[in-house]
């Protein structure tokens, strides 16, 4: 009964069931694709991250945020290695 009155509704209004349909179409494009660029950025990543070697990470700290966003960074002590190395 509720399914029939659902289908009705439907059919007295085919271009608002369109532009719906449209809509979950447009949706699944979006996620399907969204979700392959994820999938392919991870694994140009780990291949990046396999193929360079870190030398030295520094240690930073940061001293102050001013007003308009600009961080101001200092080295603390040593130069470390990686993990690499």
């Amino acid at each position: 009964m509720i399914f029939e009155i659902c289908i009705k509704k439907l059919l007295r209004t085919p271009i608002k069931s369109f532009l719906f349909f449209l809509l979950l179409t447009v949706c699944g494009i979006l996620l399907s694709l969204g979700g392959s660029l994820l999938i392919t950025a991870k694994d140009i990543a780990k291949k990046v991250n396999d193929e360079f070697t870190t030398i030295a990470v520094p240690n930073v700290i940061k001293i102050r945020t001013d007003s308009g966003g600009d961080h101001a960074w200092v080295i603390d002590g040593k130069i470390t290695r990686g993990k690499d190395n």
